[in-house]
Parts: C-alpha cells; structure tokens; sequence
C-alpha cells in the first residue's frame, strides 16, 4: 500500500492514517488469492520507506482466536480487533496459529514481514 507522505501534514499520525487508507481500499475489497491477507506499507515522496505491515486475517467464525508472536512477543487476536503490534526492525518474523480461520491460506505458519515505524497492523473485521 503506498501512502503519500504528503498526506501526514493533514493526518500527522502514521497509524491513524494506515487506518484511513486500509477503511477505504482493503476493507470491502474482494479477495483474488490468499497472497492479499498481507500488505506491506510505504510512504512515497522524495524518497521511498518501507513503514510496517498490515495483515487481514480471516476467521470463520466470532469465536476464533488466532495465536500471534511477534519477535518472541505472543498475543491472542479475536476477530472484530483492530491492533498495531511495534516491530521496529526493517523486518520481522511472525508466528502464528488459528483454532478456526486462516492467514496466506494456513492456519498455522511463520513469515517474515516488513517492520519500521508503523510496525504490524492487524485488521481482525469480518470481510464479505
């Protein structure tokens, strides 16, 4: 997802900002492949940074849980949660396991992904 780095003199939280993008070009938007429960975030301008990354992942029912360590740190994500784990680094790994949904077409995997100043965001809302 490439956002302007412009748009930060209106919206000067990086975080609220991913937000407002994510609400208005992932939320309702319909899946092609597996490979779009992970984006990774830049800002654009004079020169490019790789911010952080956004992962949706897909829960089958309000009941599932999805286990998370980030960088030896574990959460528990419930479906309907919005959250922002910091992974400063330029890149992270990530574990994770589901009882009941799925991220990349796994229900329990490890990935690198993309770190820096926004860190991971998890948009844990049903999609249609």
């Amino acid at each position: 997802m490439l956002i302007p780095e412009k748009f930060l003199t209106y919206i000067p939280d990086l975080v609220t900002l991913t937000w407002v993008f994510i609400d208005a070009l992932l939320y309702n938007r319909k899946k092609a492949d597996w490979f779009q429960d992970l984006w990774t975030v830049v800002l654009t301008g004079n020169s490019d940074e790789v911010v952080g990354s956004i992962l949706l992942p897909q829960f089958n029912d309000d009941k599932a849980l999805m286990e998370l360590s980030v960088e030896g740190k574990k959460l528990k994500v419930k479906p309907g949660s919005l959250v922002v784990v910091p992974c400063p680094k330029n890149r992270c790994e990530i574990a994770f396991k589901f009882d009941r949904g799925k991220i990349l077409g796994q229900n329990t995997s490890a990935v690198q992904i993309y770190g820096g100043r926004l860190g991971l965001m998890i948009d844990g809302r049903f999609r249609l």
